[in-house]
């Protein structure tokens, strides 16, 4: 969905910014994955240094480029994490297995004095601190699985955030394509009008 938000609003760009800096670019060559951010600094710097575009339709232009840049940072680092996320499925069966054999060893024998380190030596101190490590530790696991419920409620209202968001920009696409129509109409109207005085 990002990639086709990107190559829309770098599309979006190409047909509207492009005649008004008076380059010729090739539609066909865009996709979404040539685009570099380099690519996009640099139409930002030519929108900066353009003579004769106003203020709004400059800041409206390179809004939508920063906004790609944004884009195409956020799928970098949202293939980054889908590799991770691939590796991680690979060694997942290995890992699952693992820990199940682990978890059946020890459901099997209850931990003993000795599983413990606990012998005739063991002092009530020691006892006691140990306790208070194991009930330390318990409490950091706990803490951590909360932290861990927060973040999928976090995830899990993701996309619906995401909608929102591209619903805001298809509404900034149109008005600025209409900013555009009308400033070219005013450009194409001003020609006529010299020749009329």
């Amino acid at each position: 969905m990002r990639n086709k938000l990107t190559t829309s609003l770098l599309t979006l760009f190409l047909f509207v910014a492009a005649p008004l800096l008076g380059q010729e670019i090739l539609l066909n060559a865009v996709d979404s994955e040539s685009i570099t951010v380099e690519q996009i600094e640099s139409a930002i710097s030519v929108v900066e240094s353009r003579q004769g575009l106003d203020a709004e339709t400059r800041g409206v232009v390179i809004e939508y480029l920063l906004d790609a840049q944004v884009q195409i940072l956020s799928r970098r680092a949202a293939e980054e994490a889908a590799a991770t996320y691939a590796t991680s499925l690979e060694t997942a069966p290995e890992e699952t297995v693992a820990l199940r054999t682990r978890l059946d060893e020890e459901s099997l024998t209850p931990p003993t004095a000795e599983s413990l380190g606990i012998d005739e030596r063991t002092t009530l101190a020691e006892l006691e601190q140990r306790l208070a490590q194991e009930t330390a530790d318990l409490t950091a696991f706990e803490s951590q699985l909360v932290e861990l419920k927060a973040q999928v409620e976090i995830e899990l209202g993701r996309p619906a955030a995401i909608r929102d968001r591209i619903d805001r920009l298809r509404e900034s696409r149109e008005a600025l394509a209409e900013i555009v129509n009308t400033h070219q109409k005013r450009r194409h109207c001003e020609p006529a009008l010299m020749k009329n005085h």
